[in-house]
């Protein structure tokens, strides 16, 4: 399934292959129109179908070319990968590294959601990262999860719906804020 979300003028494809399974697993976001990207391990940036960058740990600072979840902070990225963590595309196209959510770590297919306030990462076997916007920092949750393998994460009115592989959590935004 492809989700619509706007964000200026820009089309995203990223495609993973995986090697847990004998397919290949995509994970495609799409802001405009359907577009794929014809090679696997690389995030191509495209307007209007034209393809405005490549990125592959190869020619950027991409740490590496797993990629399992994406999504739009404000005019950057926020990219999950399957062996580096989490890191940052820049509108300017320079990749950050983020000091407590970049490592040796997995994110899940698509276990990434933006809210207002907060950036959630669902990881396997680390639990829930967040990111708090206002200190620009990440930190992690593991209490009150099924299990430390984060498998989904939506928000929606205050709450966040955190799936794992031992079942569903509801868990109230304002109680992972960070005292």
């Amino acid at each position: 399934k492809c989700a619509t979300l706007p964000w200026h003028t820009l089309t995203a494809a990223i495609e993973s292959k995986q090697q847990t399974v004998a397919m290949h697993a995509r994970c495609v976001m799409i802001l405009h129109h359907i577009v794929r990207s014809p090679k696997p391990h690389r995030l191509s940036i495209l307007d209007d179908g034209r393809v405005l960058a490549n990125y592959t740990t190869a020619n950027s600072g991409l740490r590496h070319n797993w990629i399992t979840a994406i999504v739009p902070v404000d005019d950057d990225w926020f990219v999950g990968t399957y062996g580096a963590g989490i890191l940052r595309l820049t509108r300017h196209g320079d990749w950050e590294t983020f000091a407590d959510a970049t490592g040796q770590f997995d994110v899940n297919n698509n276990a990434m959601v933006a809210a207002t306030d907060r950036v959630y990462a669902g990881t396997q076997g680390r639990g829930l990262h967040v990111y708090e916007r206002a200190s620009g920092r990440w930190s992690g949750v593991t209490t009150g999860l099924p299990s430390l393998n984060v498998t989904a994460v939506a928000a929606h009115d205050g709450y966040l719906y955190v799936g794992t592989d031992n079942g569903l959590v509801r868990i109230s935004e304002e109680s992972l804020r960070n005292p």
